[in-house]
């Protein structure tokens, strides 16, 4: 079963997973958005990471358009959080070292290839299939800096909620910015990983160091303090989750 993400709870139907987006669109907006997202797929795939099978489509309702998309579903033991959280000591730290050299990939297309494309390397956007790393998280699609955060505002699960809409307007500033910030990418690997498996937060730490030597060589460091920094930094860890106490409501 997949996890509930920030923007929808996906259901589960024939193998596949079903995410509603919250919003409405014009049609002109509807069909942007569906030439951004094949885009962002054809951009992973250059950048040599694997997605889970995944289509985008949109509904015309009287309210507008209703964005949705229907993506292979994996097992709650192939998502990569659940693997890190209940495997044994090598199991953890071998999954973790695969999503880094996923970020990794990301990183190096991103600063030679194309600036524009943004990844979010969370744990939660991963699952393990048969020793091959997916990707399953495709929304927003990350082709455009300017674009990320109107994105994560416009399809925001609490549009009717003012207290939500002050909330998210920092937490999607952030968000933004972490999906093209290779040192956030690589810290949040570490800080999320360490909360899920503390005893094992030291050889985390020299995984990311060691992926850090390869592509930010010169702020390796930074990434190491920041990492251990982060592992006690709840505030917006909190954030998202009153944001999600509300949708609920």
């Amino acid at each position: 079963m997949e996890s509930q993400g920030f923007f929808t709870s996906p259901k589960i139907a024939g193998g596949f997973a079903i995410k509603e987006y919250s919003g409405f669109l014009t049609e002109k907006q509807a069909m942007q958005l569906l030439q951004e997202h094949r885009q962002y797929l054809k951009e992973l795939e250059n950048a040599g990471i694997t997605t889970a099978q995944t289509q985008m489509h949109f509904e015309r309702t009287p309210k507008g358009c209703k964005i949705r998309i229907i993506q292979e579903a994996f097992d709650e033991k192939e998502l990569v959080k659940q693997i890190i959280a209940s495997s044994g000591r090598e199991q953890a730290l071998k999954t973790v070292g695969i999503v880094l050299q996923a970020a990794e990939k990301a990183i190096v297309y991103s600063t030679t290839k194309n600036s524009n494309f943004g990844f979010h390397p969370s744990l939660r956007n991963f699952a393990l299939k048969k020793g091959i790393l997916y990707y399953i998280d495709t929304f927003p699609p990350l082709v455009s800096r300017k674009q990320v955060a109107r994105t994560i505002r416009m399809h925001s699960p609490w549009p009717k909620s003012k207290i939500a809409r002050i909330a998210l307007s920092p937490i999607a500033r952030i968000a933004a910015s972490e999906y093209y910030n290779p040192e956030r990418m690589i810290n949040g690997i570490l800080a999320s990983a360490s909360r899920l498996r503390p005893e094992l937060k030291k050889e985390f730490l020299e995984a990311g160091i060691r992926t850090s030597l390869r592509v930010l060589p010169k702020k390796a460091e930074k990434i190491r303090k920041l990492a251990i920094a982060s592992i006690e930094r709840k505030g917006y860890r909190k954030a998202v989750d009153f944001l999600k106490r509300i949708r609920r409501k």
